[in-house]
């Protein structure tokens, strides 16, 4: 018996009946319990009827969306249950404006990593161009062979300059730089101070005591190495069969420098009488060139 068939029962054992005998009364109260119990039982199965339709319902909406998205496998879920995807607050819209403007930055990009620093053309400082303190051996089979090592001062504006003359003595030359020109302002062979210049030969920075053993104690000289003049174009020179495209340099009337550009001193000439004398002519020395 249920709660509801129990309140029942109380208040028909509590209301006024009529004059019935108490077969009656039992008679007349069961019928009223079954009734009751009847229409109980009819109103919990109309409630579970609905449930289970209810169920039924979900499970064929279930069903029917299952089979829209098996059958169409380029849409997107959430477009299909009607939810439309919220943008991202932090996100930010690409237009077509936006791409364009992308486009263009990339192209720019490009073309400016196809520039480079290094300068070309005019642009470019004589001295830079043409290498001038790159260092040199040049050939000759008698006394005119030669040889430089260059080292720039971390201290002062000079360079210094050494190497072999005629494979017999050390040169010790101190060059000084003036705009386009380079002029030889000091200059020694080792055998004239031979056991001073040994001495600084054996310090650990040797080329910087060098040069102020020169400036100190060395004669002043003035001899051209390298001067630019823009009316003065390039020419060629032959030598030991090759010919060259260089850049003259007249250190004397009868003395030239020939400078090849981006390789530096390539040819001298001497052509001053007494190397006419004794080699019966012109005489070159011509850049030995590393080997491959």
């Amino acid at each position: 018996m249920t709660n509801n068939d129990q309140d029942l029962d109380k208040k028909l054992r509590e209301m006024a009946k009529p004059n019935l005998d108490d077969a009656k009364k039992r008679e007349l109260h069961q019928s009223i319990m079954a009734f009751a119990s009847q229409g109980e039982r009819k109103k919990r199965r109309g409630y579970v009827m609905k449930r289970f339709a209810a169920g039924i319902a979900g499970v064929s909406a279930a069903a029917i969306l299952a089979f829209f998205i098996v059958t169409s496998p380029d849409e997107d879920p959430s477009q299909i249950a009607g939810d439309d995807p919220q943008p991202d607050e932090n996100e930010v819209g690409i237009t077509t404006e936006d791409t364009e403007r992308d486009d263009v930055t990339t192209e720019e990009k490009d073309e400016n990593d196809d520039v480079t620093d290094e300068p070309v053309g005019d642009s470019v400082e004589p001295l830079d161009k043409y290498e001038v303190f790159s260092n040199f051996s040049l050939y000759h089979p008698g006394y005119l062979a030669e040889a430089r090592t260059f080292y720039e001062s971390e201290t002062t504006d000079y360079v210094l300059g050494y190497g072999h003359h005629a494979h017999a003595v050390t040169m010790y030359e101190l060059f000084e730089v003036k705009d386009d020109e380079v002029t030889i302002i000091r200059s020694v062979v080792d055998e004239t101070d031979f056991e001073r210049i040994e001495s600084i030969l054996h310090l650990d920075n040797w080329e910087e005591a060098m040069i102020e053993y020169l400036l100190d104690e060395a004669e002043p000289v003035e001899e051209l190495f390298f001067t630019y003049d823009e009316a003065t174009s390039e020419t060629e020179v032959t030598a030991d069969g090759e010919t060259y495209t260089v850049y003259p340099v007249e250190i004397e009337n009868e003395l030239t420098y020939y400078f090849k550009e981006g390789e530096g001193l390539w040819v001298k000439i001497y052509e001053d009488e007494d190397t006419v004398e004794m080699y019966g002519e012109e005489q070159k020395t011509v850049r030995i060139q590393d080997e491959e």
